[in-house]
């Protein structure tokens, strides 16, 4: 896909809380550490990718450290 310019990050539904996927706007102050290893703040602008109890990704931008396992 990233040579396509769709780049895909795919989630484990057995590692999601109650296997539910939830697409939500950033709570104001909320942070997540990433894929890359940084701790990021996220701006109530951005959308999430998370299961009911925390976020897994940044939509369309990267996934969460927890998401590589």
């Amino acid at each position: 896909m990233w040579e396509m310019g769709q780049p895909l990050h795919a989630f484990d539904l057995d590692t999601l809380a109650q296997h539910t996927v939830v697409v939500r706007r950033a709570r104001p102050g909320e942070r997540m550490k990433t894929l890359d290893g940084q701790e990021r703040a996220i701006g109530p602008d951005t959308a999430l990718v998370c299961d009911p109890e925390h976020a897994v990704g940044i939509g369309g931008v990267m996934g969460g450290a927890d998401s590589e396992r």
